[in-house]
């Protein structure tokens, strides 16, 4: 049976990416500075013997399914590199210790760039998976949006729901556009929606809910530590029958809570399940 590839996988395979990139250059420079950094260097390998594999993973999926990633900004992200990397590494260094001057100008905004494509890692995934299946005017419109960060000249029909769906996960990765006579153009719809954080990934809500979805993460939070605090105590005493029946009263609040959250993000998770 042929695997099948997930927008979680390709948003896990960018975090990946990212995550292997500064293992690499961290290992490079404490390599090259004095002192006994043995136990940093085995800890650094240690990551990245865990993170490359899973990396080649998804890469094989992604090129059996003949999907090329692209990232809002792929243009600027690479010119900032191509120019660093002809850069001697001792003034790269030099530049990141002193903060200052045009090298680090460059690689600050190119961080910047990298760190919000990461945020937007999950509606990347998306995009990239719906290109993947989209007609070939679609996806070289696309593209070439994602990769200038804005609209660019070519034309595509995006009037329909699939479409909308597009030109929605580009407006939230950055690149701000509508739809409007067979082409993409600059400036943004204005979707009523607002990006909240759920264990440390991004989605969206209504804005109109953003309130609802703040008092239930919050009352969240609270029952947790509740609950933290009672299986510690389980673990020392013997619930009586007014301790059990309080236990099970968080355990069911905790659960109702959950089930709120899963109401107002459940559509933007399922979206990760999309599989090719």
């Amino acid at each position: 049976m042929e695997e099948r590839l997930t927008a979680r996988e390709i948003a896990a395979y960018i975090e990946l990416r990212k995550r292997i990139a500064e293992d690499e250059y961290r290992l490079k420079y404490i390599r090259s500075t004095a002192g006994d950094h043995s136990r940093l260097i085995e800890e650094i390998e240690r990551e990245l013997k865990e993170c490359r594999p899973k990396l080649k993973i998804i890469e094989g999926k992604m090129e059996s399914k003949g999907i090329q990633l692209i990232v809002p900004f792929q243009e600027r992200i690479d010119a900032i590199s191509q120019a660093v990397n002809k850069i001697p590494a001792e003034e790269v260094d030099k530049a990141i210790k002193s903060k200052n001057g045009e090298i680090y100008a460059w690689l600050s905004e190119r961080g910047k760039l990298i760190r919000r494509n990461i945020e937007a890692r999950n509606e990347i995934a998306k995009l990239n998976l719906l290109m993947a299946s989209a007609s070939t005017d679609v996806k070289l419109c696309v593209a070439e949006a994602l990769r200038k960060g804005e609209p660019g000249e070519r034309k595509a029909n995006l009037s329909d729901d699939k479409g909308a769906k597009i030109v929605k996960l580009l407006n939230r990765s950055g690149v701000h556009c509508a739809f409007a006579e067979q082409k993409l153009l600059k400036g943004a719809n204005g979707w009523n929606e607002s990006r909240v954080l759920v264990n440390n990934e991004y989605f969206w809500v209504p804005s109109e809910k953003l309130n609802a979805f703040t008092e239930n993460e919050k009352m969240l939070g609270e029952v947790s530590v509740k609950l933290q605090v009672k299986n510690a105590e389980l673990q020392v005493i013997t619930f009586n029958e007014a301790q059990q029946n309080e236990f099970k009263a968080l355990q069911t609040q905790y659960m109702e809570f959950l089930r709120t959250r899963k109401e107002l993000i459940g559509a933007e998770e399922k979206d990760l399940d999309l599989t090719i």
